[in-house]
Order: structure tokens, then C-alpha cells, then sequence
């Protein structure tokens, strides 16, 4: 794609339609989609544009991506928060919505897991077994 700037080679998604995901990501990063086209700086996008090779864009692209990592990381913030946001949205309106839920959760709690051998050295005494009697004699566990 000679002549595309860095942002239209790596969002292909128009950022004006809501049903992408590049348009949800701008909304959670406070960018409006009008002023996408300019969130790039002139001299790299001229610089990308004047590119002689691919491994060249490649290159500006990976220091672009570098010095961007703030607002992504930000935005990782963000959704991680509105996803704790959610489920304790979510355990409330259960907790207040059905007595049921709140027994099961004090149950489950008030309980130990059971004890079973952890599987990998199980079935390593199993192959051990195996290999100095033979697959014709079963371990006694």
C-alpha cells in the first residue's frame, strides 16, 4: 500500500461506523472518530509516505506502536476496569435478585474441594508401574 498513512494500513475499519471495533476502541480512548485521521504526526506520516522499502515502514511502524504504548495501556486500563465494573455489577444484581444464588455461594464456600491425587504424578506412577511388571499386572492404588 504505497501512499497509505500508518494508520490506514494497520485500522482498516472505518472509524466512523459504531459497529467496529476500532470505532469502540476510540470512544474508550476519548478520541473522536473525526479526528482520527490527525492523531498521527505529519513528519511520520510524510516520513512512512517516503518510505523506500517495506521493512522501512515496518521499522517506523514498530517505534510509532512504542511510543504509543501510554494510551494502550490506558485503554487496556479501562477495559479492565469496566469489566471488574461488571461483574460486581453483576454478583450484586444476583445476590439481591435470588435468595437461591446466595445459598449456593455460601455453600460452595462453606465447602472444601475434595482430595484426588494430582493427575501427572498419578498416572507417572501408573507408566512406572507399567514398565517393571508389565501393562498385564494393574497397580495397587
Amino acid at each position: 500500500m504505497i501512499g497509505a498513512t500508518p494508520a490506514d494500513k494497520f485500522f482498516t475499519d472505518d472509524p466512523t461506523d459504531n459497529t467496529k471495533d476500532l470505532n469502540k476502541a476510540l470512544a474508550v480512548l476519548g478520541i473522536l472518530p473525526a479526528d482520527f485521521a490527525t492523531t498521527t504526526d505529519a513528519a511520520l506520516n510524510a516520513a512512512y509516505v517516503a518510505a523506500a522499502t517495506d521493512d522501512v515502514r515496518i521499522n517506523m511502524g514498530k517505534l510509532a506502536i512504542a511510543g504509543a504504548s501510554s494510551p494502550i495501556l490506558s485503554f487496556f486500563y479501562a477495559v479492565q476496569g469496566a469489566a471488574n465494573s461488571y461483574e460486581s455489577t453483576l454478583e450484586s444484581s444476583l445476590s439481591s435478585a435470588y435468595g437461591l444464588y446466595n445459598n449456593i455461594v455460601s455453600k460452595i464456600s462453606q465447602t472444601t474441594p475434595p482430595s484426588y491425587l494430582p493427575a501427572g504424578p498419578s498416572w507417572g506412577v501408573y507408566a512406572m508401574i507399567d514398565d517393571l511388571r508389565g501393562v498385564w499386572k494393574a497397580p495397587a492404588m
